[in-house]
């Protein structure tokens, strides 16, 4: 098991990862493999702020799709805003933050990698997204509604108002 141990180590895993393969405790993994050294080719110049740029640009591509769904679905303009995009950027970058650098430096190395960490990061927020998005939706017809066509006058944006 010690020999498992520093072998995953030595491939990049974190102690919290290890712990898990082998199922005893981080602690107890710290203190068998802490002075074991990872022997991961990674990036030497990779940076949070690389990472970030490359999240921001994921995240508005989902953002993008979700507009597009929408779109077709239920033909309508419906829009997340800017608010929910800085949010959920602040939230990331706080989240990659808090790792380690041989995790930020994993996640910049490997594609994969970095892809798992995002969509376990995003899945619960692009959830709250369909929400909003249904959310508009739905007050958009409530007010259709409760207001006759006759008396609808349209707006700068297209939109029906009472």
């Amino acid at each position: 098991m010690l020999d498992e141990m520093h072998r995953l180590r030595r491939s990049g895993y974190t102690n919290r990862e290890i712990a898990e393969k082998v199922l005893r405790s981080e602690r107890t993994v710290r203190r068998y493999v802490g002075d074991v050294e990872p022997d991961v080719k990674l990036r030497p110049d990779v940076s949070v702020a690389e990472l970030m740029d490359w999240f921001h640009e994921k995240i508005l591509d989902l953002r993008r799709a979700l507009i597009g769904i929408a779109l077709s679905d239920w033909d309508e303009v419906f829009d997340l805003g800017v608010e929910a995009i800085d949010e959920t950027t602040r939230a990331l970058r706080g989240r990659v933050q808090a790792l380690d650098e041989i995790t930020i430096k994993k996640i910049a190395a490997d594609e994969s990698y970095r892809d798992e960490f995002f969509m376990e990061f995003m899945a619960p927020v692009m959830n709250r997204w369909l929400m909003d998005l249904r959310g508009q939706r739905d007050f958009r017809q409530l007010k259709r509604r409760s207001c006759p066509p006759e008396v609808w006058v349209e707006d700068d944006d297209g939109e029906h108002e009472c």
